[in-house]
């Protein structure tokens, strides 16, 4: 299976790791390969991506 077919199937990704192990930067560039954010930073402010992330889920319709 492809990796763009295999990545279209996914609706939910967990991210675990240490403290300060880019989990932020990798959210980013997920939702930047995805198609759901237009710009990938990993200088951006934490609670621009938040942010950026709260939207996107709520326009998925995804609660949390």
């Amino acid at each position: 299976m492809s990796i763009d077919r295999e990545v279209s199937r996914r609706r939910t990704f967990a991210i675990i790791s240490h403290p300060d192990a880019g989990k932020t930067t990798l959210t980013e560039k997920l939702l930047h390969y995805g198609g759901l954010a237009f710009q990938s930073n990993p200088s951006r402010e934490v609670s621009e991506v938040k942010a950026l992330v709260a939207k996107v889920c709520s326009e998925l319709g995804i609660k949390g």
